[in-house]
């Protein structure tokens, strides 16, 4: 995961963490891994939605950057989503 060329950026706003997780999400699909990011195996997507109680995830702390789990869905349905401001390439 952490291989060269890894880049890091500072997540230091609410906009710059929302644009991260939709970035993490949609990652597979904008590389052409899958044709839906909710088809990822390896996504949180569907736990985040699902609420899984079992999960480690914070489903309830994520989702509430986006008011409500249909805005979630929503949003992270958009077909290609715009990261204003902000650089979240990862480069081969």
């Amino acid at each position: 995961m952490f291989q060269k060329p890894f880049k890091r950026i500072r997540v230091d706003s609410e906009n710059s963490l929302i644009n991260l997780i939709l970035y993490i999400q949609n990652n597979p699909q904008n590389h052409n891994l899958v044709d839906r990011f909710e088809a990822y195996k390896f996504s949180s997507y569907k736990k985040l939605i699902h609420q899984d109680a079992a999960s480690i995830l914070n489903s309830e702390h994520s989702v509430a950057y986006f008011d409500n789990i249909e805005n979630f869905k929503n949003t992270h349905n958009i077909k290609e989503a715009k990261f204003e401001n902000e650089s979240m390439t990862l480069e081969d």
